[in-house]
């Protein structure tokens, strides 16, 4: 048995799609999981006769996502009657919704880069007919804040008249450990 064991990968892709906006217009825009550069590593260090350690390293560049350039009214239709702008019931405020520009503008920024760290600790065990290994895993153990997608928001102050758009990010797992056991038979 090799004592450190592992594999290392890299990729370099490009996925682009077409779109016809006129007959005389065609654009080339990133397709939503174009992942341009991706980089895994993975290793197993033998510690004793029945311990070994693990690592698992991945990265890779974000995915393509579209920013706001602004933000409308936001205008519902009510069952059929004449379409009215939506408002606050409270204040009677104008409601927004962000607005995402041109068709040419779609996924035109990157969210940022993806990183995780994930590491495991196990010890095998031998029974008669019946061999196991008890593990301890980390997943994502640097508690890197990867970023899976962003939500947007028209907020309005009510001291203004414009509202502002507001980015939030929704993250990826934390941290995570977990304990496993697996049986062999």
């Amino acid at each position: 048995h090799r004592r450190l064991p592992g594999w290392i990968s890299y990729a370099f892709a490009r996925s682009v799609r077409s779109h016809r906006h006129t007959p005389s217009i065609e654009v080339q825009r990133p397709f939503a999981y174009d992942r341009r550069h991706t980089l895994n590593a993975t290793g197993n260090l033998r510690v004793g006769a029945r311990w070994t350690m693990g690592a698992t390293l991945r990265f890779g560049t974000g995915f393509p996502h579209t920013t706001p350039t602004g933000f409308t009214p936001i205008v519902v239709d009510a069952n059929g009657e004449a379409a009215r702008i939506l408002t606050h019931n409270t204040t009677g405020n104008v409601r927004f919704k962000p607005d995402f520009g041109r068709p040419e503008r779609r996924y035109a920024a990157r969210l940022p880069a993806y990183y995780r760290l994930d590491l495991r600790l196990a010890r095998t065990v031998d029974w008669s007919a019946v061999s196991g290994r008890f593990y301890i895993d980390i997943i994502n153990a640097t508690n890197r804040t990867n970023v899976l997608s962003y939500q947007y928001a028209a907020v309005t102050d009510p001291d203004k008249v414009r509202p502002v758009v507001y980015q939030q990010a929704i993250y990826m797992m934390p941290l995570v450990p977990s304990v496993g056991f697996q049986l062999r038979f």
